[in-house]
C-alpha cells in the first residue's frame, strides 16, 4: 500500500515520509545483511552456474547502493528505482538457486533409487532365522 501511495505522488505528509523512509532504510540494512552473510559461501556445483563462484557475487554482481543516512529529508526516486532493482535481482537470482539446487536433490534421487534397485536381490544364507523370529520362540 504505502509504495503505491508512492508511485501515485509526489509529496508525502511526514508520517508517511518517515514510515516509507524506515521501510526502504531497513528493507536495504536486510539485504545488506544478508549479502554480508553469503560473502564467505561458495556456489556448488549447479547447472549453468560457475561452481565454487562466491554467493554473493552471484546474487548482486555490484555494489549496493548506498544506505539512506538519517541527515536525509527525501527520498529520491532514482535511489528507490536503483534498490529496487537490485533487490529485485537479488530475490530472483536466489530463486534461481533455490530451484536449480531442488532439480538438482531430485536428480541425485532418481539416480541412487535406480543404482538401488539395480543392485541385485541376495538371499540369505541357509538356516538364517531373523532376530525377530529368534525372540518370538525364545518366549513360547
Amino acid at each position: 500500500m504505502l509504495l503505491q501511495n508512492l508511485a501515485e505522488t509526489s509529496e508525502l505528509d511526514q508520517a508517511d515520509f518517515e514510515q516509507a523512509f524506515n521501510l526502504f532504510r531497513e528493507a536495504h540494512r536486510t539485504l545488506e545483511r544478508s549479502l554480508v552473510t553469503a560473502r564467505p559461501l561458495r556456489m556448488p556445483p549447479l547447472k549453468n552456474i560457475a561452481e565454487g563462484e562466491r554467493l554473493a557475487g552471484y546474487l548482486l554482481p555490484r555494489s549496493l547502493v548506498h544506505e539512506l543516512s538519517d541527515t536525509e529529508r527525501s527520498l529520491d526516486g532514482k535511489w528507490i528505482a536503483r534498490f529496487m532493482e537490485q533487490f529485485t535481482e537479488v530475490c530472483d537470482r536466489a530463486q534461481r538457486i533455490h530451484s536449480k539446487s531442488l532439480g538438482a536433490i531430485l536428480a541425485l534421487q532418481e539416480k541412487i533409487a535406480h543404482n538401488w534397485q539395480s543392485l541385485p536381490v541376495k538371499s540369505p544364507p541357509s538356516g538364517f532365522v531373523p532376530t525377530s523370529a529368534k525372540q518370538a520362540s525364545t518366549t513360547d
